[in-house]
């Protein structure tokens, strides 16, 4: 029997099922919908998009709730009335990467792209997923041409002094066992814990024709033995498991292992003729220095004294790392070292007492350095590097300004203090060493005023003055036009609810206003540090932090649209729909509108870390043309100085969209002029933010708190003077994609 939707049951199960999903009960309305299309499947195409994103929100619920085996129960019913549709499919394929089944939510993500080549969530999907199978730093590291040749000669050397059974440790992509395999050597065993890098490291194995000399192995080189995995010990260990604070990666815990268990004894003093082992590095010498630096402040720590407002606040990031790490000379503003750099310590890797020795000192004060300040400023962080020598004489310094292609960044210790020093001032920092890593730290950081730690984001949006005096403005000029509201309710979502604060500063200093007002934040850990503020302003009982499971209506909405990458916030943009049945019958959703940016420009610095160049003579090509196979060509959280080598043209305005068109799918083509003659191998981005009226922020400029997002142009462009480019402008529910037109 065939229903229509005339049918009182079909009508009954239509109504149960939209007024469950106005009441945001997406379960309850998810078992209406599957009810009716079990009994009515000749329904099911007309109801389908009802369906279709029912599910998406009751997934995202049910994931929430940990409920994974009804997530894929509800998915494998949908997938069989629908199984040619690429929304399920990428949904499908997202909660499993979201749950860290990379391989197979790359496969139903795909299964999507089939369908739909420009379906865009999907390929946003794709992006992740591949960043996390194969991370960005190897293409930065397979173009240092400097650093791969110091190791592929490194590797000779020993070699050609008779070491020839060798162990590559984390061999990635099998570059250096390739450099091995250039000399004499009787046999070379591989290791990599990552089961994706092992696969691509065998099939350049399989490419290069030399299964008879290289045995890779999926394992980390802490689970290998004697004869299960090698048939006897090697005499040469090659490593660069080597991060920006040189331990990170765990390289002393592997080479322990390896003396213990895998590679010959050492270099006999007494009898120097015998086998022995080596390891390559041979040692290291770590520096460290105080610097100054703007932008690491901006993010890290908030002084309310030298602020123009909140300045009963202290506040400095927090953070699960022992440090950060950035490249120095890549970073926007000045970066001033406040001092000559000191050696924090030397360690020789071909000594198997001093890894032991130092494995073994934990938690003890080793060192404090003394430094006498040569510039005047605030020490922002403490800098660390090494130089790295491989062999006696071959040298890496990884903070190298002279290779633009150096592939190393460096450790960041940051200042939990607003410690200013003074040209000729001594300035003591500790060392320590935890676990298998160094710490450093100023000595005096305790006896600093209180810092609340918070998060980097909420500290830089903080520290945009743009930001802060943007929202502030909106604030008062959206009290002015609604002075007659005797209740206000606003949920703001920013990073730190300015505009909500202002509206209650404004309402509760105002002599002749009768305005109850609740203002309503959403991130928890704000809590301590709105308390505090409440507190010392007399806002006791005014400022909640949201509940999503007690329904409220609000007049105002703050939706935080971008996230601190600089891009969509795909997670605000899907909620929409939650946040207008929030709103009360004269409510709003701000910002009034977004605008996106763009710009087109040739880069140096985007295609080196986007995939392995052609013409890098120091990579073996099978491994180039497997590595690009998982490069991506949409890169967030960039700098514009550091992506633009030529402005090709002016910034033009891309697409603008109202709130409720973001979870939209919309297409639009630009033409652009081109001002200067270069090759387009681009497109920057960012946007401008009308919060209300005539009140506008840009994520443009040096000091916005989320930095410039960049699509890499597949082939790249010849363009003169007077031309114009067409670009399309394509979202699809917060996912963005700038791309040229075909020429």
């Amino acid at each position: 029997m065939e229903y229509t939707l005339n049918n009182n049951m079909i009508r009954r199960l239509l109504r149960l099922a939209d007024l469950a999903m106005d009441r945001l009960e997406n379960g309850p309305a998810f078992v209406h919908l599957s009810v009716l299309v079990d009994i009515a499947p000749n329904l099911k195409d007309i109801i389908k998009h009802k369906f279709i994103t029912c599910l998406c929100y009751y997934g995202k619920e049910l994931e929430d709730h940990k409920c994974y085996s009804d997530i894929f129960n509800c998915y494998e019913n949908a997938l069989k009335l629908f199984p040619n549709n690429e929304i399920l499919l990428n949904n499908l394929g997202s909660h499993l990467i979201r749950l860290g089944y990379n391989e197979e939510g790359r496969h139903f993500v795909m299964k999507a792209l089939d369908i739909n080549q420009f379906y865009l969530p999907a390929i946003t999907n794709i992006q992740i997923v591949n960043s996390r199978f194969v991370e960005r730093w190897h293409y930065r590291m397979l173009n240092d041409s400097k650093r791969n040749l110091a190791y592929k000669k490194a590797i000779g050397d020993r070699i050609n002094q008779g070491h020839k059974t060798v162990l590559d440790i984390g061999c990635g992509s099998l570059i250096l066992s390739l450099y091995a395999a250039e000399y004499p050597v009787d046999r070379i065993y591989a290791c990599d814990y990552s089961e994706i890098m092992s696969n691509i490291a065998s099939e350049v194995l399989t490419q290069n024709s030399l299964h008879n000399l290289i045995k890779i192995f999926n394992m980390n080189s802490n689970d290998m033995c004697i004869p299960d995995n090698i048939d006897e010990r090697v005499s040469l260990v090659v490593t660069e498991t080597m991060d920006a604070g040189l331990f990170g990666e765990h390289i002393l815990t592997s080479l322990k292992h390896a003396w213990d268990k895998l590679l010959l004894p050492p270099k006999s003093k007494v009898k120097p003729e015998l086998p022995h082992g080596c390891v390559i590095p041979y040692r290291a010498t770590v520096y460290a220095v105080p610097i100054q630096c703007s932008y690491i402040h901006k993010r890290n720590l908030f002084y309310g004294k030298e602020q123009l407002y909140f300045k009963q606040f202290n506040l400095c990031s927090t953070t699960n790392e022992p440090y950060d790490c950035e490249k120095l000379n890549q970073l926007p503003g000045d970066c001033v070292f406040l001092a000559s750099p000191q050696v924090v310590m030397h360690i020789n890797f071909n000594d198997p007492n001093q890894i032991n020795k130092l494995l073994n000192s934990q938690n003890v004060n080793m060192k404090s350095m003394k430094y006498s300040i040569t510039h005047s400023g605030s020490v922002d962080a403490i800098v660390s590097w090494f130089v790295v020598d491989l062999t006696e004489d071959i040298s890496i310094n990884t903070i190298d300004n002279k290779n633009e292609n150096c592939c190393w960044e460096q450790a960041l210790f940051i200042s939990k203090s607003n410690r200013r020093v003074e040209q000729g001032d001594k300035l003591c920092v500790l060392y320590k060493w935890e676990d298998d890593h160094y710490v450093l730290k100023l000595d005096d950081e305790i006896s600093n005023p209180k810092f609340i730690p918070l998060e980097k984001e909420i500290i830089a949006f903080l520290n945009d003055i743009n930001q802060v005096e943007g929202y502030i403005k909106a604030a008062k000029q959206w009290y002015i036009n609604n002075k007659h509201l005797k209740n206000v309710r606003i949920l703001d979502t920013c990073p730190f609810p300015i505009f909500g604060i202002e509206i209650l500063s404004l309402i509760t200093s105002s002599t002749n206003s009768n305005i109850d007002v609740e203002i309503y934040y959403i991130d928890t850990n704000l809590t301590e540090v709105l308390n505090s503020f409440k507190n010392s302003n007399n806002f006791c009982s005014n400022i909640f932090c949201f509940d999503k499971k007690k329904m409220k209506k609000f007049d105002v909405i703050i939706a935080n649209y971008i996230n601190f990458y600089g891009e969509f916030n795909i997670n605000v943009i899907e909620n929409q729909i939650y946040s207008e049945k929030m709103l009360k019958p004269n409510g709003i959703i701000l910002p009034e509108k977004i605008s996106i940016k763009c710009q087109l420009v040739n880069s140096k610095w985007l295609p080196r870390v986007s995939k392995v160049i052609e013409n890098n003579d120091s990579c073996n090509p099978h491994i180039r043309d497997l590595i690009n196979a998982y490069s991506v060509n949409h890169h967030l959280d960039v700098f514009k100085h550091l992506v633009t080598d030529i402005c090709l043209s002016d910034c033009m305005t891309c697409l603008t969209l109202l709130p409720k068109q973001l979870s939209q799918e919309i297409s639009l083509p630009l033409s652009i002029p081109i001002i200067a003659n270069g090759k387009l191998n681009a497109i920057l981005y960012y946007f401008e933010i009308l919060i209300y009226n005539n009140c506008s922020v840009s994520t443009a400029n040096e000091n916005s708190y989320v930095n410039q997002c960049a699509f890499l142009v597949e082939n790249t462009i010849n363009v003169n003077l007077g031309n114009k480019i067409k670009i399309n402008t394509m979202i699809n529910n917060g996912h963005l994609l700038l791309s040229v037109d075909k020429l």
